[in-house]
């Protein structure tokens, strides 16, 4: 059978509806396959290619193309180990970029754009997206397969959803690009946070040039650290499995922190990755202890933690840290806050707050979890209760609450290991 022959109708129609076609189709995936269906369509589709990869890119990727064409423009950081202010002076610069790219307000359906990326740049966020893509669907299909005893808990992931996660991995990645600790020696940690955390709410640092984190929602930075722990854990159990040799730093901190390197790992070494994937995410149930393969890799976990994403972190940055709702309270100390500002969920959209993290802190400001979660907090609740609370959250982290949709949501705290995570379970306390 000769290439037109597959099928016979397609080199009927017009050129005219081939490229309407073409600029109708929602994945480059689907792209590269109708293109490979037809000369006729290759014929097409090379005579306006330029504009038919944006299109397709914009159809796939919605409002998550800023964060991918940020992540275009943001290279590996090198701080090195210089105590100058160039490394902070580039984060912030970013950051400004990046708010910006956000904000905007241009033509298509991603919006935000004026002008189109060359077609090298386009080949660039193919490429990436590529990467992302199977990263995500690694993600979904993990969870889903650890929901499996709950048919609605299980379901296909909704477009929203699958958004969600593929923008937690982007995000993730620039979190990744602008820190580099592969690249700065653990030392800097602190200094590190206070660049890419700053933001004007700081007493010490009020007016200065917001930081990478003031960028996000804080469910925004909670999704990322979903993404974040998945990566964590598969990174860690990849390293472990099979492996009788020790595992050094640089080839943790590669895989970890360059997302092609790890799905490059993941296809060359199936036999690794297979069984690894099967047992990362058993299903949901409450666990005083690590795996066994986080175990065995804590000394890298710790080190390359992403930074104030882990909640202890955020409690001892608590002052500082960037939450976006208190800019609405005239700059006013968290201590000196109110209850009456609330987080509502009012749908299902990629940009709009989750129901799992709405729900989760039954409407309350960010910082009230954060204070209920401090030091100070185990005093008062006594450990037990302050454990109990920590294993819930580590569990909840997990399972990837605020990056699901309502349905999926509920059907989940019918699960029974997840039935402690009712509305507001974040903000229970002993009194």
């Amino acid at each position: 059978m000769s290439d037109e022959e597959i099928p016979p109708s397609l080199s009927a129609l017009s050129p005219e509806l081939i490229d309407n076609i073409l600029l109708e189709i929602d994945s480059v995936y689907a792209l590269g396959n109708f293109i490979i269906a037809s000369r006729y369509v290759r014929r097409c589709f090379q005579g306006r290619k330029h504009v038919v990869v944006w299109r397709v890119l914009q159809n796939e990727l919605g409002p998550v193309l800023k964060d991918a064409e940020f992540l275009r423009l943001l290279p590996h950081a090198n701080p090195g180990n210089s105590t100058g202010d160039q490394y902070r002076d580039w984060v912030q610069n970013m950051a400004a970029v990046y708010r910006e790219i956000l904000r905007g307000s241009g033509r298509g359906r991603a919006g935000g754009y004026v002008t189109v990326p060359s077609f090298a740049e386009l080949i660039e966020l193919c490429r990436t997206l590529h990467t992302m893509n199977f990263l995500a669907s690694t993600y979904i299909t993990a969870q889903l397969r650890s929901f499996s005893g709950s048919e609605a808990a299980a379901a296909p992931p909704s477009r929203v959803e699958r958004l969600r996660v593929l923008r937690a991995f982007y995000r993730r990645q620039i979190v990744c690009n602008a820190w580099s600790p592969t690249r700065r020696a653990p030392r800097w940690t602190n200094q590190d946070i206070a660049v890419i955390g700053t933001n004007t709410m700081s007493s010490d640092l009020r007016g200065a040039p917001l930081g990478l984190f003031a960028v996000f929602e804080p469910w925004e930075l909670q999704q990322v650290d979903h993404a974040d722990w998945f990566v964590t854990q598969l990174c860690a159990a990849l390293c472990a499995y099979g492996i009788p040799q020790p595992i050094y730093k640089a080839e943790f901190g590669d895989i970890f922190f360059h997302p092609d390197h790890l799905v490059q790992y993941m296809r060359e070494y199936p036999r690794i990755t297979e069984p690894v994937l099967r047992d990362l995410l058993p299903p949901p149930r409450r666990s005083q202890e690590p795996p066994d393969d986080v175990a065995a890799c804590s000394h890298y976990v710790e080190r390359y933690n992403l930074l104030s994403l882990h909640f202890l972190i955020h409690t001892i940055q608590l002052e500082s840290f960037p939450d976006p709702t208190r800019h609405q309270r005239d700059a006013q100390p968290w201590w000196e806050c109110g209850s009456g500002l609330s987080v509502q969920f009012v749908g299902d959209a990629v940009d709009l707050p989750p129901f799992g993290w709405v729900d989760a802190l039954d409407g309350n400001c960010f910082e009230d979890v954060l204070l209920d979660l401090s030091p100070e907090t185990q005093l008062q609740d006594g450990k037990e209760t302050y454990l109990a609370r920590y294993l819930s959250l580590d569990l909840w982290r997990r399972t990837g609450f605020a990056l699901w949709d309502q349905r999926r949501v509920e059907a989940l705290r019918e699960l029974d290991g997840l039935r402690t995570l009712r509305t507001g379970w974040l903000m229970c306390r002993t009194r």
